[in-house]
C-alpha cells in the first residue's frame, strides 16, 4: 500500500539527485520528479498569504523557489507547472501570473501517492524499499532483490548511490547485514546490541507498530506481544523517545519513534512537538471526552486556526498553554476551544502522526551531499558570528519550510 513514507522517499531522492550517476538519475527520474513537485507545492503552501482559498504569485516567484530547491528551470516550465496546472493546484492566469488554489499537506501528499501509483513496478519497488527503511532495518537480501530488478548496468551505480547519500545505511550483526534510513536510531552500538540479543522480527514488529501509532501510551501495550526489554533496548538506542506526561496526578509514558523527526536539529522545537503529541494522545486515550480523529483535529487546527468545543480542553492541556503552543479560551458554559499559537509545532506534530519524515533543512547555497548534512548546513550558517543559534534555526525554517 502506498503511504506518506513513499512520498517522503521521493522527496529524499529529489534532494540528492544532482549527486547521482547519470544512469541512476535516468532510472529514477519519475520518482525524483514527484519529489520535486511535492517539495515545490509545500514550499508555496507554507508561505504567508492573505487568503485561505486562493492567492496569486508570479512565475518569477515560483522560479526563485524552484531554484532554491534545486529544480531545473526548464523542467519547471515544461513539465512541472503544466502538470500541477492539470492537477488543479495552479491556474495560469496570464504569462506572468499563477493563481494558487487552496491546498493542504494532505491534498499534496495524496497527489504524490496518486503519482507514485502510476509508476512502473521497478521504480515503485525502490520507493517501497526506502519507505520500509524509514520504519525498520531491511535485510540485505531484500535490498539485493530490489536492486536486481533493474538492468545489470544500473545495479552497481544504484546501490552505490543509496549508500553514498546515506538514504540507506548498512548495519551488520551476527554476520547479517541490514539497511535502513539513518534516521531510525541515534546510538548504533546500542542498536547492534539489541539486534544481537533479539530476533529481527521482534524488533521489526515493534518498530512498525510504533511508527503506525506514534505517541501510543506504554501502559496500553500488551507485554506478551510487545516485549518491554525490546522497548527498553530501542529507547537506549534512541529509536524511541518516551515522553512522560502527568495530568491530574496520573503519570503515563507515551512512546514516540525518534526517527520520524530526527532531521530536526532544533532540539527545543522537537521537544515541543513530542510534548504536543503526548498531550493530544492523552486526549485520544484517557480524556473524559475523547478525540475521535486526532489527524483530522490537527488538520482543522491548521486550516482554521482553532478547533474543539469541549470541557476537558479547559483543564487537561495546561502543558501546551504554558509552552505557548496553543491558547485555550472559553466558548460557552464550561466548554473551551484551542487557538493555535505555534503553527510550525502543530504542523510537525501532524507530520509525525502521519508517519512522514520531516523535510531536511539545508542552506540553498550549500548542496546537500548526504542525508545527515543538515547539521553541516546549520554549522555553516552559525559561522556568521553575528548570528545566534536561534537566528540560525529561524533562518533554516525560512529558507526551506518544506513539510514542516
Amino acid at each position: 500500500m502506498i503511504n506518506d513514507n513513499h512520498v517522503t522517499a521521493a522527496l529524499d531522492l529529489s534532494r540528492v539527485h544532482y549527486n547521482t550517476n547519470p544512469l541512476v538519475a535516468r532510472t529514477l527520474k519519475k520518482s525524483i520528479l514527484i519529489g520535486q513537485e511535492i517539495e515545490l507545492l509545500e514550499s508555496i503552501r507554507t508561505q504567508d498569504n492573505p487568503n485561505n482559498d486562493f492567492f496569486y504569485v508570479t512565475f518569477d516567484e515560483i522560479g526563485i523557489k524552484a531554484y532554491h530547491l534545486g529544480i531545473d528551470i526548464n523542467l519547471l516550465d515544461d513539465v512541472i507547472i503544466p502538470k500541477l496546472n492539470d492537477a488543479d493546484f495552479f491556474d495560469i492566469i496570464d504569462k506572468d501570473t499563477v493563481e494558487i488554489k487552496f491546498q493542504n499537506t494532505k491534498k499534496i501528499y495524496d497527489y504524490g501517492k496518486l503519482q507514485i501509483k502510476g509508476l512502473n513496478s521497478d521504480e515503485k519497488s525502490i520507493l517501497n524499499l526506502l519507505a520500509d527503511g524509514m520504519i525498520k532495518p531491511v535485510p540485505q537480501e531484500r535490498l539485493d532483490g530490489v536492486i536486481s530488478i533493474f538492468p545489470e548496468m544500473s545495479q552497481d551505480p544504484l546501490k552505490k548511490f543509496l549508500m553514498k547519500t546515506e538514504i540507506m545505511s548498512p548495519i551488520t550483526v551476527k554476520n547479517n547485514t541490514y539497511y535502513s534510513s539513518p534516521k531510525i536510531y541515534k546510538n548504533e552500538s546500542q542498536f547492534k546490541s539489541l539486534l544481537s540479543n533479539s530476533t529481527y522480527d521482534s524488533v521489526s514488529d515493534i518498530l512498525e507498530y510504533l511508527n503506525e501509532n506514534p505517541g501510543v501510551p506504554i501502559r496500553g501495550l500488551d507485554p506478551r506481544i510487545y516485549n518491554p526489554n525490546i522497548i527498553n533496548g530501542l529507547t537506549l538506542a534512541g529509536a524511541i523517545d518516551p515522553i512522560e506526561l502527568s495530568i491530574k496526578g496520573s503519570s503515563t509514558e507515551y512512546l514516540v519513534p525518534s526517527n520520524l523527526n530526527s532531521d530536526r536539529y532544533d532540539q527545543d522545537h522537537l521537544d515541543l512537538v513530542k510534548k504536543t503529541l503526548a498531550n493530544f494522545r492523552f486526549g485520544e486515550n484517557y480524556a473524559k471526552w475523547k478525540l475521535n480523529d486526532l489527524t483530522r483535529f490537527l488538520e482543522s487546527l491548521l486550516d482554521r486556526g482553532y478547533a474543539g468545543n469541549a470541557t476537558p480542553i479547559g483543564t487537561d492541556y495546561k502543558n501546551l498553554e504554558l509552552a505557548g503552543i496553543v491558547r485555550v479560551s472559553p466558548v460557552s458554559g464550561d466548554k473551551h476551544r484551542f487557538w493555535m499559537q505555534k503553527k510550525d509545532v502543530i504542523q510537525d506534530t501532524l507530520n509525525v502522526l502521519k508517519g512522514s519524515a520531516s523535510v531536511i533543512k539545508n542552506n540553498p547555497n550549500t548542496q546537500l551531499q548526504q542525508m545527515r548534512n543538515s547539521v553541516v548546513s546549520r554549522m555553516i550558517l552559525s559561522n556568521n558570528k553575528n548570528d545566534t543559534i536561534s537566528d540560525v534555526t529561524n533562518a533554516l525554517r525560512k529558507v526551506q519550510r518544506g513539510i514542516n
